[in-house]
């Protein structure tokens, strides 16, 4: 399942039903999320950060945090 900014334009008790949908019913499934909402990056397993249209990461989130400078900056 492809979701693309799919919380970017919704109210708040939608982006509570999309972000446990992800977490919950989808966990065992493939999933790509596009995303800006650092919300829901907290919860996968992988995330391949993209800057100027190259993948310059790919790592956890935590991972992320401790180690790349413009993630940190992009969230």
């Amino acid at each position: 399942m492809i979701f693309d900014e799919a919380t970017s334009n919704v109210d708040t008790s939608s982006k509570i039903i999309i972000n446990n949908l992800i977490n919950n019913k989808l966990r065992e499934k493939t999933v790509i999320a596009i995303t800006h909402s650092s919300e829901l990056l907290k919860y996968v397993d992988n995330i391949i950060f993209l800057n100027e249209n190259k993948v310059t990461e790919y790592s956890s989130f935590n991972e992320l945090l401790k180690e790349n400078k413009d993630y940190k900056f992009a969230i």
